[in-house]
């Protein structure tokens, strides 16, 4: 089993190392302070301080190919076009990804953490030549379907390897009967190795398939979904970097939902209902989402990029949460001798919380 944990890690990492490194060296082009502008009775004007808001004009058809560079020692949070765009201690933007997600023209609001410290507000050109933007857009859209390949065919591996490890759990995982099924037959062995090296590779795969789901969608969805623009990738490489640490999240989310979920159950006197309830909300990312990846990796493979389809799957993930909670409910309904009411808070306390927590995060 340490064999197939070091193959499937090995696959983990195999796509960042696939493709080269398409990175170029940066050269300032225009220090954007000689632009700052600040509001004061009700009117823009030429900056002068204190270092609060700084307000910049950016219009990106002037900086074709470019990239913004905003930087603090103590950290800025960055408005566009009244917009929330992000956050950090050092942000560097593609001007055209900016371009496409608000608009060419766009009015930057800067307000650092603290007064004190310097402001950097750059635009930086590569050291190379390039021929236009429709190039640079040409290619950074072959790069993502390159990305979305090599991604799919590691998840596609991986998946393989597990089934050959445990044919007869990859059959209980992926049964579509038992999702919804109220009289599921007891198997307290299969719900009580619910931490072994199997299962956690089963945990593995859903990570890698959720966070491709998202980083796909998170590429094409409207500018209402502010952590997107955190997962836009402008080449191959940053797309593997910016799945991997994705998946790696998700994978930690699942362990924290393994100690939530038989901590709660041993508090609510439900101790059998632990290990259900967990292997079937494993069981439900698997077939449910598993049927949406393989939908719209068809789709953005054909060369589908509607934004409208990808919102829709997006808002989809959402729905399909609040769907389980209704699933679980009358799962276990069948499995204690506890009221209904010390079941719903139960379920509450395990995936309604984290639930809106989710929501918050993901459709802010």
């Amino acid at each position: 089993m340490i064999k197939a944990f070091r193959i499937c890690l090995a696959i983990f990492f195999l796509g960042a190392f696939i493709i080269p490194s398409r990175g170029q060296a940066l050269v300032l082009k225009k220090d954007l302070a000689t632009e700052w502008l600040s509001f004061e009775d009700g009117a823009y004007h030429k900056f002068e301080g204190p270092l609060e808001t700084v307000y910049v004009d950016l219009d990106a058809n002037r900086y074709v190919g470019n990239v913004l560079l905003i930087s603090h020692p103590a950290g800025v949070n960055l408005f566009i076009n009244g917009k929330f765009a992000g956050n950090g201690k050092e942000m560097q933007l593609s001007i055209d990804s900016l371009a496409k997600r608000y608009t060419a023209a766009m009015q930057l609001s800067v307000r650092p953490e603290q007064s004190g410290g310097k402001l950097t507000t750059h635009v930086l050109a590569s050291s190379t030549p390039v021929d236009d933007g429709l190039t640079l857009m040409k290619h950074k859209d072959a790069s993502f379907r390159d990305f979305s390949v090599v991604a799919a065919l590691i998840i596609i591996l991986l998946l393989i390897v597990i089934i050959r490890l445990n044919p007869k759990l990859a059959s209980d995982y992926f049964s579509i009967q038992k999702i919804f099924s109220l009289t599921e037959g007891e198997d307290s062995q299969t719900y009580s190795r619910i931490t072994n090296s199997t299962n956690i590779l089963f945990y593995l795969f859903c990570s890698l398939m959720l966070g491709y789901f998202l980083m796909v969608v998170f590429q094409f969805v409207d500018d209402r979904y502010t952590l997107a623009y955190a997962f836009v990738a402008e080449s191959f490489g940053m797309a593997i970097w910016l799945w991997i640490k994705l998946s790696v999240t998700i994978m930690l989310l699942f362990f924290a939902k393994i100690i939530l979920v038989y901590s709660l159950a041993y508090l609510f006197g439900m101790q059998t209902v632990g290990g259900v309830h967990f292997f079937n909300w494993i069981r439900l990312i698997l077939v449910i989402f598993g049927a949406t990846v393989i939908l719209m990796s068809f789709y953005f493979m054909g060369r589908g990029d509607n934004e409208t389809f990808f919102n829709v799957l997006f808002q989809f993930f959402g729905w399909a949460l609040a769907g389980w909670m209704i699933i679980i409910l009358f799962k276990l309904r069948g499995r204690t001798d506890h009221s209904v009411f010390h079941l719903f808070s139960y379920i509450c306390a395990t995936e309604l919380i984290p639930f809106l927590f989710i929501i918050k995060i993901l459709y802010n």
